[in-house]
């Protein structure tokens, strides 16, 4: 239906979109259709997923704010704290004891000052999409006043165009299928299972992903990892970058992995190299590969993984 009456191009601005089109339809009943498979009271759609966060977070945070960062964000995140203009503290990957001290440090900071309470924003990934790890925090999810907020600051609702409705009928559609078919979820879940145990018997590897993650890394297994060293004095929390983080030969792993990737499509396993922007990120993230979907048996897998060895 989406594709007979308003065919496959992008319409105009969102906040236009709603006023002026037929789709105004097919795209407030996507939000709505979110909104309730979530549970929250409302939702807010986006053109397209990289443009969503640096947009969400330049809505709220401005300058003179201070926003509380996790060291390991993705590169989307870090536009959107540049376009913010606030003032950044960064802890610890993952790190609670990290954040709280961060927290402390900013209040110390501010009565030090004698300035003015200001707003203070926390952002972290509730999975991380470098390393697949879950934060060990406890989030909600927006409601009807946050919406509008982002309704009227939003440059990407206000300024660029809306989805094409073709792509929101689709989204509608597949919360549909799951709310039809849950058993999805609890495939996923076993397939995630299923994966795990054949990789984490391979000694040359390292996988730091949550083991419940459908978001999988795997890094090989190299000196950096097997030896922790104890920081001299602790991070400082104005810089994105860790005093104690291990340092690698990301050109060398490269090469190791696309070799691997290269191998596993020849045995029938088909899997990725995670892309990176390298020099453009704050922190630059590990190699890793980002298995995607098996076409062999789990013992085929086993043993390509296990043949492969970490680089000198």
């Amino acid at each position: 239906m989406a594709i007979k009456l308003e065919h496959v191009e992008s319409t105009g601005p969102p906040s236009w979109v709603l006023r002026h089109y037929w789709s105004a339809d097919v795209h407030t009943n996507h939000e709505r259709d979110i909104a309730d498979f979530l549970g929250t009271e409302a939702s807010i759609l986006y053109s397209q997923g990289f443009s969503t966060i640096p947009c969400v977070v330049s809505a709220f945070a401005k300058r003179g704010d201070i926003i509380v960062a996790d060291r390991g964000i993705n590169f989307a995140i870090q536009k959107g704290l540049q376009i913010s203009r606030s003032t950044f503290r960064w802890f610890d990957h993952n790190d609670l004891k990290s954040f709280e001290d961060v927290l402390l440090s900013v209040e110390k900071e501010r009565r030090k000052r004698r300035g003015p309470l200001t707003r203070r924003f926390i952002i972290t990934e509730g999975i991380s999409e470098k390393d697949g790890v879950m934060v060990d925090l406890v989030f909600t999810t927006t409601d009807r006043v946050e919406t509008q907020v982002q309704h009227i600051n939003s440059t990407s609702f206000v300024f660029s165009a809306a989805v094409p409705t073709l792509l929101a009928a689709s989204v509608s559609e597949g919360i549909n299928i799951l709310r039809n078919t849950p058993s999805i979820l609890s495939t996923l879940q076993e397939n995630v299972r299923a994966i795990r145990a054949v990789l984490d018997r391979v000694e040359a590897i390292t996988i730091p992903s949550h083991a419940a993650s459908p978001i999988i890394h795997v890094h090989l297994r190299s000196a950096a990892t097997l030896s922790a060293s104890t920081p001299a004095k602790p991070p400082n929390p104005a810089s994105p970058a860790s005093r104690d983080a291990p340092s690698f030969d990301i050109a060398g792993e490269d090469r190791l992995l696309q070799d691997i990737v290269d191998e596993a499509l020849a045995q029938g396993v088909w899997t990725t190299r995670a892309r990176r922007l390298r020099g453009k990120e704050l922190v630059e993230a590990r190699p890793s590969i980002r298995p995607s979907r098996l076409r062999c048996r789990a013992k085929s897998a086993r043993a390509l993984l296990a043949s492969s060895r970490p680089p000198p």
